[in-house]
């Protein structure tokens, strides 16, 4: 299921672990034989595609939101800088992108993450 709000895109999904709020998850394939169905993780090396940012918290096995457009609050690494392009960092937060990561980018940076918080709105592209 997708919900509009406006510039904002939201996607509605099963979460195989426990999401928390503002950080980055992603795409695991459900190992249930005879579908095609895919469940959420918190971002992790073994992630198959990025999927959106948590908006609430969800338990393990439970159903919710993530968003997958618009300028989505997330969690920085520290060293976001405004207008650059981020990647999934791998924990749940967004970084700068690195030279040979451009096919990784996850959305644009708004504003430089916060020094105590870290916290940075990021516009996301291409996550529907």
């Amino acid at each position: 299921v997708i919900r509009f709000e406006g510039d904002k895109v939201y996607r509605y999904v099963k979460a195989s672990a426990a999401l928390v709020v503002r950080n980055f998850v992603s795409y695991v394939a459900n190992a249930v034989v005879g579908t095609d169905d895919f469940i959420v993780v918190k971002a992790a090396a073994t992630v198959t595609a990025p999927a959106g940012v948590a908006v609430g918290t969800i338990a393990a096995g439970s159903y919710g939101w993530i968003q997958i457009g618009g300028a989505a609050a997330c969690t920085g690494d520290g060293s976001v800088a405004a207008g650059e392009a981020v990647v999934s960092n791998g924990d749940g937060t967004v970084d700068t992108m690195a030279a040979g990561e451009e096919h990784s980018v996850v959305g644009f940076a708004r504003e430089a993450d916060a020094a105590t918080t870290l916290y940075v709105q990021v516009q996301l592209r291409g996550l529907i």
